[in-house]
């Protein structure tokens, strides 16, 4: 039997190994771990969300003007989503932890508060209105 040594197809089963080896983080502590990495790619980070997410929500009786403040630990600034009849018609993002909303229609509103830890990673709680 004559053995030859082949180097196209030494290269071709060294991309197919190199191409099919998942690539991810494999840090197991990182916050995207992906158990099914076998390669780290260098995206493996850490963040801690924001915790004790409390609030308080005021109505004035006679103008129906709602005030909302909010509290937490570890957040970097707060979003308010004034649910007008259950439409996100009013966003208000905010460094501070206060917000204020008039609602117009009568009926059944919603209100999203937000501690954010960056702009797409957040705690939410959400709390029910009825004007009448």
């Amino acid at each position: 039997m004559n053995l030859r040594f082949n180097p196209f197809l030494l290269i071709v089963i060294i991309t197919f190994f190199l191409v099919n080896c998942k690539k991810g983080c494999t840090d197991p502590n990182a916050t995207n771990y992906d158990p099914d990495a076998k390669k780290d790619n260098g995206t493996c980070y850490n963040f801690t969300l924001p915790t004790n997410l409390n609030y308080t929500v005021t109505v004035d009786s006679g103008t129906k003007k709602v005030d909302v403040v909010a509290t937490s630990i570890g957040a970097n600034g707060y979003s308010f989503v004034f649910y007008e009849l259950l439409d996100s018609s009013n966003v208000q993002f905010s460094s501070l932890n206060t917000a204020s909303h008039t609602y117009s229609d009568f009926g059944q509103h919603k209100i999203a508060i937000r501690a954010h830890l960056t702009a797409n990673v957040y705690i939410e709680e959400t709390y029910s209105y009825i004007r009448s």
